[in-house]
């Protein structure tokens, strides 16, 4: 009983020192986006759209995630003829933790390319918020990292994001409590 107290006390002080850190690689991110790809979606009959192959990578010194998605559109508007085109949608996103569920989200999405040829002008611009609407929808809805709470010693759920950035290559997480 007294290890078991003194073992808890000792957990406490050093998570408060020390916290927690965690450094992942563009890899270990896309192998958890890769298992929710591809995705399908349609906008009122007139745009179809497939996201697949995400891509990401961590631009140094942004201290984000870059997410980079094939996009696939079959358009039939009224007027024009039915197509298919292609192109790609690059998004950054920041990283949230929810003390829940021990996972790590994306957030505050900015657009950093959105390229999708082939679409009447009149139709452009909706089409993108369409594209970028979706991309945004799947990305953010599961988590990219979960924590294992036996590796936590129970204190997984008081634990807070200090720090989000990237060295390395990597990205460096910093939970403290």
């Amino acid at each position: 009983m007294v290890a078991a107290v003194l073992g808890g006390a000792f957990a406490l002080y050093y998570f408060k020192e020390e916290g927690y850190r965690i450094e992942l690689t563009p890899a270990e991110i896309e192998a958890q986006l890769d298992e929710k790809f591809p995705v399908e979606k349609e906008y009122l009959k007139f745009v179809k759209l497939r996201l697949s192959r995400p891509g990401v990578d961590f631009p140094e010194g942004r201290d984000r995630i870059r997410v980079s998605l094939d996009a696939l559109m079959n358009l039939r508007f009224p007027g024009t003829s039915e197509k298919e085109v292609d192109g790609a949608c690059v998004v950054t996103f920041g990283l949230k933790y929810d003390a829940e569920d021990f996972g790590f989200y994306l957030v505050d999405s900015q657009v950093e390319k959105l390229d999708i040829g082939g679409v009447p002008p009149m139709w452009s611009k909706k089409v993108g918020e369409f594209a970028l609407a979706t991309a945004n929808l799947y990305l953010t809805r599961y988590p990219v990292y979960t924590l294992e709470a036996k590796d936590m010693k129970g204190f997984a759920t008081t634990m807070v994001l200090e720090d989000v950035s990237v060295r390395g290559g990597k990205l460096v997480i910093q939970l403290g409590i």
